[in-house]
């Protein structure tokens, strides 16, 4: 196993929260396949896979890409979310560019889809 560190951290992680691999695919935009990878030693995150499954795992991205030392207690980041946010957050990323755009001018944000828009009107 390559990424043996990355692995052991991923599955703790998806363990504590009680999640499989497909949930986690599903909430974090990473692909099920690339998530098998990385579960299996073969492969490691790029930044952002990494924390993009942080983000619903609730962990440190960095510390899920293999530094820090491995107590997970110092590495969890308390962001667990309700089951409305969630279906905002699945929402927002099912949305158009163009939705998204708007959702994030209606926050006051500035997100990746105003990014996106803003390259495709370009």
């Amino acid at each position: 196993m390559k990424y043996e560190v990355t692995a052991k951290r991923l599955e703790k992680a998806l363990n504590i929260r009680e999640m499989n691999a497909q949930t986690l695919a599903d909430r974090s935009g990473v692909a099920k396949a690339s998530i098998s990878q990385y579960r299996h030693g073969r492969n490691i995150p790029n930044a952002h896979s990494a924390r993009a499954m942080a983000a619903v795992l609730g962990v440190n991205p960095e510390w899920l890409m293999g530094f820090g030392d491995d107590n997970i207690e110092k590495y969890i980041v308390d962001a667990k979310l309700s089951d409305y946010e969630e279906r905002i957050i699945d929402a927002y990323r099912q949305a158009s560019p163009d939705t998204q755009a708007a959702v994030c001018a209606v926050l006051g944000i500035k997100g990746d889809a105003e990014h996106e828009t803003a390259k495709s009107i370009i």
